[in-house]
């Protein structure tokens, strides 16, 4: 039999990480170029729809940009939900903000632990120390982001929503 495979694929990103540490300004510098700096105290969560070409093939990626919560247990439906809809992750931290590093560490295992029981497959998880122009005021080295990604399999940037699409766009 002839096959043909198609041209375009489909995955579904999730954007994780704690209040005020970028991930809207980062999916938004992905979607439109474009940097916004303010945003509310409480982020609307949205999904967001976004093509792009990758190695002469469409892409789309459905990001959903999700608030943060502290629950992170498998017995919270949503939190579950969230972790079987996506193929992969992008978890965020600002490298002004020691305690959003550590929640970037505890949603590693979270998803890590859900995704063995919930699924065989491993899903992408990308670890992004974002505000890199606020470097006057670095709270987590860039090596401690890049041990914590090889040690869990993860990948690693370093990126600024604030200054530059092209690091937002390799991140995702």
């Amino acid at each position: 039999p002839c096959y043909t495979w198609s041209r375009t694929m489909d995955a579904n990103v999730l954007v994780l990480g704690k209040e005020s540490v970028g991930k809207s300004a980062l999916t938004v510098r992905l979607l439109t170029r474009r940097f916004i700096g303010e945003y509310g105290l409480h982020p609307a969560e949205s999904v967001y729809s976004h093509s792009l070409v990758v190695d002469g093939r469409e892409m789309t990626l459905n990001i959903w940009d999700s608030p943060h919560s502290e629950d992170l247990s498998l017995k919270t439906s949503l939190f579950a939900k969230k972790v079987q809809w996506a193929d992969g992750f992008v978890l965020v931290y600002s490298i002004c903000d020691r305690a959003s590093f550590n929640t970037v560490c505890r949603l590693v295992q979270a998803i890590r632990s859900a995704r063995d029981c919930l699924s065989a497959d491993k899903a992408p998880i990308v670890i992004v120390g974002n505000k890199r122009d606020l470097h006057h005021r670095r709270a987590v080295p860039s090596e401690e982001g890049r041990r914590l990604a090889l040690q869990t399999g993860c990948h690693f940037y370093e990126v600024s929503a604030a200054e530059n699409y092209h690091g937002v766009l390799t991140a995702f």
